[in-house]
């Protein structure tokens, strides 16, 4: 059975009705669950209000646009009353209660709420809900049998349909953008019918006479939406499967590349260019999450929603080029620990004992020891330093540069060229192995990683600094508790003793990440299953 039933929530068509008038109706557009007879008295009560305006705005009744008044009359009161004030409340509406709806992400996992720009609270589209949601009174009225009855020629009712784009493009984007902030897997699918609707055919030449910025602003929203539900379908279609995973990701990255890159520049011209910045981005953090799972065979959606869990992680990012390799490097981690897959590390932990009994003070015994794997970043190390002392000369030098990933603060250590750590390491970052030990998880990226290593490089008096391409890579430490007559404190010992990490952080990131895996291996489990 069908009917024009609207969901009381965003005004979306209710499409096959249930027989019986108080079983629960899925919204298929914002998930709310309602009853027919709410829906029709709610939408009754929207109706209502419009001979109310007409006789407000036109001085005329609502039946007053039907034959008894002739056309040059309907005509003359549509464009010089009516339109002109849906125009006003419109942009009004929208302007001054909602805010700058085309330039805010409409995908915003909520991986990235932590992130500055995708907080909820700075989307439009998320944190102005309610707001949007009562534009539906305005659709409503624009939709109505007694303000099109006003609308005599095809003109006039393209002006209308603008302006029901218009609340449209806020209502329907909303929607998408509130689905894909809850559960990754089940939000797509929500996500996908909203973009579909302001996806849907580019606008005629008719608006673009009548209304050039409409069609403009039409047409770049017809094209990101596209877009993003080639994203999505590039999402939900991806079986465990290793060869599938990496065409996903490298069809994200080129979906990521088109928003930026648009040919006709119209994304860009017509839409502000934050919103399409925001979406690249999302879409960047899901290649790096494809790529990354793309040997374990994990779910790539589901493995989406249980990284959620590292979100707070990406409140300390001040750089967002870093987010993607950052978020690639998590995913790593847990297709790694999830498959017993291999890592670039160093998992030799035989130096630990001694390496703490010189730490450690006079006073001080050794209690609790937790070995673990931390992140670093690598960069081969050219530089020149002043010698001689009459004759005061630069001479090039070479080494590499290890740059801790979780700590922020000063603790580059440089190895020169020869060191035996150096040569083990390159090795490390060259070749992958299983790992048994705990994992911390980055911080930093390497854009931020690069400035903290010339930074202090140039603090000891080194010049002509150059950094290579990074490598990422895990060295052991040791978080350990040495207890005195004073009390415990925690120390964390690296190869070349003491690091600038704290051991409590990176013992809670290490067991956040042990419950991502675990939600990841249960995702992959039910969906072969």
């Amino acid at each position: 059975m069908t009917g024009a039933v609207e969901c009381p929530s965003c005004g979306a068509p209710a499409g096959v009705l249930p027989a019986d008038p108080r079983a629960p109706i899925a919204c298929g557009f914002c998930g709310t669950s309602y009853e027919r007879v709410t829906a029709e008295k709610a939408l009754s009560s929207l109706r209502a209000e419009v001979a109310a305006w007409l006789q407000k705005t036109a001085g005329v009744a609502a039946g007053a646009g039907g034959a008894s008044v002739d056309a040059a009359t309907r005509t003359f009161l549509f464009n010089d009353r009516i339109l002109p004030g849906l125009r006003r409340e419109v942009r009004r509406a929208i302007d001054e209660k909602v805010g700058d709806v085309l330039g805010s992400a409409i995908v915003v996992p909520r991986l990235l709420f932590e992130l500055s720009g995708f907080r909820g609270e700075d989307s439009v589209l998320l944190s102005m809900r309610n707001a949007i949601l009562g534009l539906r009174s305005l659709r409503v009225r624009i939709e109505s049998e007694e303000v099109s009855a006003f609308a005599t020629t095809a003109a006039d009712r393209m002006a209308l349909d603008a302006l029901r784009d218009d609340l449209d493009r806020a209502l329907f984007a909303s929607n998408a953008a509130c689905a894909l902030a809850g559960s990754f897997r089940e939000g797509a699918m929500l996500a996908r019918k909203n973009l579909e609707v302001l996806g849907r055919d580019p606008p005629g030449a008719l608006l673009a006479t009548v209304d050039p910025g409409a069609a403009m602003l039409a047409s770049a929203m017809h094209d990101r939406c596209q877009t993003l539900n080639r994203a999505l379908d590039a999402v939900l279609s991806t079986p465990p499967d290793g060869e599938a995973l990496k065409q996903s990701a490298a069809r994200l990255e080129d979906l990521s590349h088109t928003l930026l890159t648009h040919e006709s520049r119209s994304l860009r011209s017509a839409l502000a260019s934050t919103g399409i910045v925001r979406d690249a981005t999302a879409l960047r953090v899901l290649a790096a999450v494809a790529s990354g799972i793309e040997r374990a065979q994990l779910p790539l959606a589901e493995t989406l929603d249980a990284m959620q869990l590292f979100a707070p992680g990406l409140s300390e990012v001040t750089r967002h080029k870093d987010v993607a390799y950052l978020v690639h490097g998590w995913a790593t981690a847990v297709a790694a620990k999830a498959s017993g897959g291999g890592l670039p590390a160093i998992g030799d932990t035989s130096w630990m004992a001694g390496a703490i009994e010189q730490a450690r003070g006079r006073d001080e015994r050794c209690g609790r020891v937790e070995a673990m794997l931390c992140p670093y970043w690598a960069f081969s190390v050219r530089h020149s330093k002043a010698e001689g002392v009459f004759f005061v000369s630069g001479r090039q030098h070479e080494g590499l540069a290890l740059v801790p990933a979780s700590a922020h603060s000063n603790g580059t250590l440089l190895l020169v060229s020869g060191d035996p750590l150096a040569a083990e390491v390159q090795r490390a970052g060259a070749h992958s192995q299983p790992v048994e030990l705990p994992l911390d998880l980055a911080r930093i990226g390497p854009d931020m990683a690069r400035s903290f290593a010339r930074s202090v490089l140039r603090s000891r008096d080194l010049r002509n600094v150059t950094l290579g391409d990074p490598t990422f890579l895990y060295l052991p430490v040791a978080m350990t508790e040495l207890i005195g007559p004073r009390g415990s404190r925690w120390m964390a010992v690296g190869l070349r003793g003491a690091t600038p990490h704290d051991p409590a952080s990176s013992l809670a990131r290490a067991q956040t990440l042990a419950e991502v895996v675990r939600r990841a291996r249960a995702a992959a489990s039910a969906q072969r299953g």
